[in-house]
C-alpha cells in the first residue's frame, strides 16, 4: 500500500440532489461519508434503500444481516453492497467500534450491472482488503461533494465509476489467489467445515508442508485474523445465528457451537460483540 492506513475517521457526510437529466453519465451520486466509532444508525431492525450503497470497512469490525437474517462478521477490507428496496442491516462491534466509508448512488449504469450479475443480490458482502486506493476514491468525493454551492457532477460519477471499478477488481482477486495462498483457502475451508470441532493447527499446518509459523503468518495475512481467532469468529456468528432463531439455554447454546464451558462461552461472546448473550435480545 506504501501509506499509513486510516485507522479514524473525522466524521462527514454529504447528501446531494442531482438534477433531472443527471443520468446522462449513467451514475449519480446521492451521499458520501465517513464514520468512526460504536454508534451505528442501522440497528438490528434494519432498514431498505431507494439508492445503491457501497461501504467500506477499514478498521475494527462489526455485524452484516442479510435479506435472510444470516448473521456475517465484517473485518477491514470487507465491503457491502447495498441494492434498493432489499431490507439490509448492519452495525458495528459494541466494544471494538469501526471506521467505514460510504457513498449512496443510482443511474442506469447500475441497474444494468445488476441485470448482468455483476452486482450479485447473493454476494452483498465480500472481502476486497485493504488498499489505500479505495481511501482516496472516497476521499476524492468527498472533495467534490464539499464544492459550493453545486457539485460537479460529471466528475462525482466519473470517481464512482473508478471505485466500483477497482472494488470489483481487488473482489476477484481475493477470491483467486496467488499459488503462495491456495493453502490459507484450503485451511479456511476446512477450518469452516470442522468450525464446531476441536482442531490442531499444527497438524493442520504439516498437513498442507507449512511450517507452523509460517502457516499462522500467511493466514493472519490473507484473512486478518490468527487460525484460531477465525474458528472462534465463525462459532460466534453461528452463536448470534441461534440467538436469532433458536430457544436455546446458554448451556445448550455454547455446547451447540463448540465451547464445552458455558462460562468460557459467555466471556468470549460478550469480550468479541460487546453484549453478553444473555442481553443479545435487548439489543
Amino acid at each position: 500500500m506504501g501509506q499509513m492506513m486510516d485507522k479514524m475517521i473525522k466524521s462527514f457526510r454529504y447528501y446531494i440532489d442531482p438534477p433531472p437529466g443527471n443520468e446522462g453519465w449513467g451514475l449519480s451520486v446521492h451521499g458520501v461519508g465517513g464514520y468512526s466509532g460504536n454508534r451505528g444508525e442501522v440497528g438490528r431492525s434494519g432498514r431498505i434503500f431507494p439508492h445503491f450503497a457501497l461501504v467500506y470497512i477499514t478498521d475494527g469490525g462489526g455485524t452484516w444481516l442479510t435479506a435472510e437474517k444470516e448473521s456475517q462478521e465484517l473485518i477491514p477490507g470487507d465491503c457491502l453492497l447495498i441494492i434498493p428496496e432489499v431490507w439490509h442491516s448492519y452495525f458495528p462491534d459494541k466494544q471494538k467500534g469501526w471506521s467505514q466509508y460510504w457513498v449512496l448512488f443510482n443511474g442506469y449504469y447500475a441497474r444494468e450491472l445488476l441485470k448482468k450479475g455483476i452486482f450479485d443480490p447473493n454476494e452483498t458482502h465480500f472481502h476486497a482488503g485493504l488498499d489505500y486506493s479505495v481511501i482516496d476514491h472516497y476521499k476524492s468525493l468527498k472533495s467534490l461533494a464539499e464544492t459550493n454551492p453545486i457539485p460537479p457532477f460529471r466528475p462525482m460519477a466519473t470517481g464512482l465509476y473508478n471505485l466500483i471499478n477497482l472494488l470489483w477488481q481487488l473482489k476477484e482477486k481475493a477470491l483467486n489467489p496467488s499459488s503462495s495462498n491456495r493453502e490459507i483457502a484450503e485451511a479456511q475451508a476446512l477450518i469452516r467445515e470442522r468450525w464446531n470441532r476441536d482442531i490442531d493447527y499444527k497438524d493442520l499446518a504439516e498437513n498442507l508442508n507449512m511450517s507452523y509459523s509460517n502457516f499462522r503468518r500467511l493466514f493472519k495475512q490473507v484473512t486478518g485474523y490468527s487460525p484460531h481467532n477465525f474458528q472462534i469468529s465463525l462459532r460466534i456468528n453461528k452463536a448470534k445465528h441461534l440467538l436469532d432463531t433458536s430457544d436455546f439455554s446458554i448451556k445448550e447454546l455454547s455446547l451447540q457451537t463448540g465451547f464445552k464451558d458455558p462460562y468460557y462461552f459467555s466471556r468470549i461472546f460478550k469480550e468479541k460483540t460487546g453484549i453478553a448473550p444473555s442481553k443479545w435480545h435487548t439489543f
